[in-house]
């Protein structure tokens, strides 16, 4: 019914017959017009202009840019509405009349499309028709904005953002119409002003990059699972490796003798009994030639990992620190340094000092040799969706936001047991081994340092749990061990292994 009033209270009056309010005359002044050009030459005039009707004469109170355009395009008429107000409340309505909410984020970008789709995508004769422009090369034309069609989009829309921040608000529109229902909230947090558009905008590419590396892990577990592999083990000394190439282990991880800590079997017969040395120093020497031999072994960006412990026999020996410093001075470069937390240390001797509960793993790679190969290991994170969060300190120092992802990277502490017998009892409840070791430590470094298809090397294999970890994750084994017990239950929990993988493989392929 208004609208109905409104419609016949508007007028068609000549152009001739149209001013501008003596009021408003004193302070316009000449104003950016191309963006209101261009919407009345290709849509007419949508909106009347406001004024007083005195003696014939429309004086326009609201709306002289439309009338300055109505004379620039030579229209005759101008559709106007006599608001019939005295001239001492000119300016009041006018300002009144003008009041705009602020124009939000999703309007901007819905008005910017519209008005792409409009112009089209080609930069020839197409759109120097649409537009009505005969030069469209020379900026002066159509001023700043120049070829760029988002420049253009921003000049006639009149929008209080630049041509690149446009861009980047069009892509925030179409990932919220791509995320239906999402709870990540990007043009929300716009809106309420918790950050700015480029702002809006990195939040949805490390959505993006986080993405990628999820969908890297999934991937490189399919092919774990799918990969063939195979394991041979050697009953001697990993001082012999003659009996592999060069260049073909991606990684030696091993959890070596530690130092007068535990007594082996079968140990009779070595050059040496290695844990056993008399000192320190000559117990980190016969280690470092072990590693000299795995040298030519590695591939070029290939690690060598060392899970060795303290010792505490007559005092602290600086174990961990000296084999540091032993692999730097032969020819190595620490890569990292880790922490194992085992939940389930058993109890020791220890006067004057606190129950020891953990052990350094050690990453080194040769000197010169290259960045090494690194997969960044996750686990499912406290948030557990893509949710943008306050940001940490860590990452922004304290302020803005990050985007939360379902997996967050692991640190270098790793807490888990050290070992469970469950582990290897159903291959053989009576096997015993000195000093066993979890899968789950050795697969933290499998995941992290190889893929799927490398060949992986445990120069002490003892029960076999790095191994296993490594044909568990589509990576082939290779072992050591001077200890034929040791070496005669592994090939039983390798052959296990390949075993239930292939059961595996038989169900993924039933279930495709």
């Amino acid at each position: 019914m208004v609208q109905s009033y409104l419609e016949k209270q508007v007028q068609e009056l000549s152009i001739e017959d149209i001013q501008i309010h003596p009021e408003v005359l004193k302070f316009i002044k000449p104003k950016k017009m191309d963006h209101i050009e261009y919407t009345m030459k290709r849509f007419g005039q949508q909106m009347p202009v406001l004024g007083n009707m005195v003696d014939g004469t429309f004086f326009i109170t609201d709306g002289v840019v439309r009338y300055e355009v109505a004379k620039k395009l030579g229209l005759e008429t101008l559709k106007c509405l006599d608001i019939n107000i005295h001239n001492e409340d000119v300016i009041r309505v006018r300002m009144t009349s003008n009041q705009r909410t602020k124009m939000s984020y999703i309007e901007m970008a819905s008005y910017a499309e519209h008005t792409l789709g409009i112009i089209g995508t080609s930069q020839g004769k197409q759109r120097n028709d649409l537009l009505g422009m005969e030069i469209f090369e020379e900026d002066e034309n159509f001023g700043l904005p120049g070829k760029d069609r988002y420049e253009l989009t921003c000049h006639l829309l009149d929008l209080p953002v630049k041509a690149s921040t446009l861009r980047k608000l069009i892509e925030i529109k179409r990932f919220e119409e791509e995320n239906p229902g999402n709870k990540i909230g990007i043009l929300k947090g716009l809106d309420e002003g918790i950050y700015k558009v480029d702002k809006a905008f990195q939040l949805i590419k490390e959505k993006q990059k986080k993405e990628l590396e999820l969908g890297e892990i999934i991937q490189r577990t399919r092919e774990g699972r799918a990969a063939d592999v195979s394991y041979r083990l050697f009953n001697k000394s990993s001082l012999d490796l003659s009996d592999i190439s060069d260049n073909s282990v991606r990684m030696f991880i091993q959890s070596p003798p530690f130092y007068q800590l535990r007594q082996y079997r079968n140990q009779t017969g070595c050059e040496f009994i290695h844990g056993q040395e008399g000192t320190v120093k000559e117990y980190i020497d016969n280690e470092m030639r072990f590693y000299e031999g795995a040298k030519k072994k590695l591939l070029p960006n290939g690690v060598l990992v060392v899970m060795i412990g303290e010792t505490y026999r007559g005092g602290y020996q600086g174990v961990c620190t000296k084999m540091e410093v032993a692999l730097e001075e032969n020819g190595w470069e620490i890569v990292d340094v880790n922490i194992f937390a085992k939940t389930n240390q058993k109890a020791a001797p220890h006067e004057g000092r606190f129950l020891n509960s953990y052990e350094r793993i050690i990453v080194a790679k040769l000197k010169g040799a290259g960045t090494v190969l690194f997969n960044d290991v996750k686990r499912p994170s406290s948030i557990g969706e893509f949710k943008v969060i306050p940001g940490s300190s860590r990452v922004t120092g304290g302020c803005g936001n990050s985007m939360a992802s379902p997996i967050s990277s692991i640190t270098n502490v790793l807490t888990t047991s050290v070992f469970q017998k469950s582990e290897y009892s159903k291959i053989d409840d009576d096997f015993y081994h000195q000093a066993p070791t979890s899968v789950d430590i050795y697969s933290v470094f499998v995941e992290a340092y190889s893929n799927p298809g490398d060949t992986i090397g445990d120069m002490f294999v003892g029960t076999g749990s790095g191994l296993v970890s490594a044909l568990e994750r589509g990576r082939s084994g290779l072992g050591w061990d001077v200890d034929i017990e040791s070496i005669e239950f592994c090939t039983d929990r390798l052959d296990n292994c390949l075993k239930e993988r292939e059961q595996a493989k038989i169900g993924l392929s039933i279930a495709a």
